[in-house]
């Protein structure tokens, strides 16, 4: 073998026993009572740093405390909300996740479908209706969530009902 495949080989394993270690700390603390996930559609990273000094309460706490992901990447294309808020509820990338794109062309039958598109999805209290993440195909930060702590409530939140449903999971208890 090469240096650099043993290098390779051995930094992986430590990456490994790092990412058990992390877990089993992770596992071991207590658990937090509430989780916010804050993604900003179409914000500049630099927008942090800049207006840094106006951000008072609530958000300058959650730049303090949380966790801030300022060089985050899409690495595929198109880079719209459906498949950029389904990538990053579920880690799945747009050909894994279900979601193409805002909207796609069926080839076969020449329907024009909208990613959170549901006829059968009814409304809630007199509103809404005709939209649901059936066409997610894989679980997300929401669905971990409730089945590795029983009794939690996922709730997701946007402008977008596309970002609010695909954010959410496939089995949030509320998407608005």
């Amino acid at each position: 073998m090469s240096p650099k495949t043993i290098f390779l080989k051995r930094t992986f394993v430590r990456l490994l026993l790092l990412l058990a270690s992390v877990i089993v700390s992770a596992v071991a603390a207590d658990r937090p009572k509430l989780v916010i996930y804050i993604s900003v559609d179409q914000m500049k990273a630099e927008y942090l740093d800049w207006y840094k000094a106006e951000f008072t309460g609530g958000f300058k706490r959650f730049l303090r405390d949380g966790a801030v992901f300022t060089n985050a990447d899409l690495n595929y294309a198109p880079s719209e909300t459906g498949p950029g808020h389904a990538a990053l509820g579920t880690g799945a990338y747009p050909v894994h996740s279900g979601i193409l794109s805002n909207e796609w062309l069926d080839r076969k039958s020449g329907i024009n479908h909208y990613c959170v598109e549901d006829t059968t999805a009814g409304k809630v209290d007199g509103e809404g209706g005709g939209v649901s993440p059936k066409t997610l195909v894989v679980t997300g930060l929401g669905d971990w969530w409730k089945k590795s702590i029983p009794g939690s409530k996922v709730v997701s939140l946007s402008v977008k009902d596309r970002a609010a449903i695909l954010m959410g999971g496939q089995h949030p208890d509320y998407a608005f």
